[in-house]
């Protein structure tokens, strides 16, 4: 009888790890650290899949991995210094993948949390940039969140966002090519993965890097203004 329960209960997380609701089937029906297919996994191992949704073509793809894989390359990208990526679409891993990958181990190695040796801060969050549109103009929006919870049981609180305008004529400017959004971008991401406190400090009350603490909360709308955020970025890098 115990069997028959372990054989659906294997039958459900394998129906959950390939179904996606209104999206596509999840790509991969065999473990690519594993080397087998889902439905040879013993429950305990499937307990421990998680699945990693990414938009590629307009279209979202789904993948699942067995965590405790991820997790050992995630350990070595941090020590060969490289980028966390997908081993499949090759594409890097987004700090909202590492999150649900740290959920599925908490499950069975609770406050698992980054691996050592790591730069990144697990209190502190950075949402991808985006583009948003305000009163109908475009900006692109830089935010930071704190963590006010714990590395697995998050609770993030924004503290500051800073608004860009996406739309200036020195972007177009091929004499002034150094002052580039995607520098700028490239830049700030630099001192994300290897000065992460510099932008804010560990300790209360928090210390902003020079640029943020400047221009915290409000809207870059001019040359002038831009200038001036591009080069207090440019030189902590």
């Amino acid at each position: 009888m115990n069997t028959v329960y372990r054989q659906l209960g294997k039958r459900e997380y394998i129906k959950y790890i390939m179904n996606n609701g209104n999206n596509p089937r999840t790509v991969n029906d065999i473990d690519p650290y594993l080397g087998v297919k889902w439905s040879r996994l013993s429950i305990n191992k499937l307990k421990m899949v998680v699945k990693i949704s990414t938009v590629l073509g307009g279209k979202t793809h789904t993948y699942a991995f067995y965590a405790k894989g991820l997790y050992k390359d995630w350990k070595n990208s941090i020590k060969s210094m490289k980028p966390f990526i997908n081993p499949i679409t090759r594409v890097p891993f987004t700090r909202d993948d590492e999150i649900n990958i740290l959920n599925v181990l908490d499950k069975k190695y609770p406050n698992i949390g980054i691996p050592a040796n790591s730069t990144l801060r697990s209190d502190v969050y950075y949402p991808e940039i985006e583009t948003v549109r305000i009163n109908g103009i475009y900006f692109w929006r830089f935010s930071v969140w704190y963590n006010t919870g714990n590395k697995t049981r998050a609770n993030y609180i924004r503290l500051f966002t800073i608004h860009i305008i996406s739309d200036l004529d020195l972007y177009h400017d091929e004499s002034n090519a150094e002052f580039s959004p995607a520098m700028l971008f490239y830049n700030i991401d630099k001192i994300k993965k290897y000065n992460a406190n510099s932008i804010l400090g560990k300790t209360l009350p928090f210390k902003l890097h020079p640029a943020f603490a400047k221009y915290f909360n409000s809207f870059i709308t001019t040359e002038e203004q831009y200038r001036d955020f591009f080069n207090m970025i440019n030189r902590s890098v």
